[in-house]
């Protein structure tokens, strides 16, 4: 593994993001909107679900279902 240079915390730079829900890390962060991106992409048929669900393996994400695609898409 590399090392990174840590990212600098919300609360002392004082921007603090939009997307991040209530005790999110920022890695945990990333990876719900990579699945987000995903899946509205499926939903939208600008992707395949196979190569999708490849993409959040990567990312150590659960896969996306057929059914519920649509619904996170949302």
């Amino acid at each position: 593994m590399t090392d990174e240079p840590a990212t600098p915390d919300t609360t002392t730079t004082g921007h603090a993001d939009p997307s991040a829900r209530p005790g999110e890390s920022e890695l945990r962060r990333l990876r719900r909107l990579v699945r987000e991106q995903l899946a509205g992409a499926v939903g939208e048929d600008r992707l395949d679900i196979t190569l999708a669900n490849g993409m959040l393996t990567v990312v150590e994400q659960p896969l996306l279902h057929g059914e519920k695609v649509a619904v996170l898409a949302r």
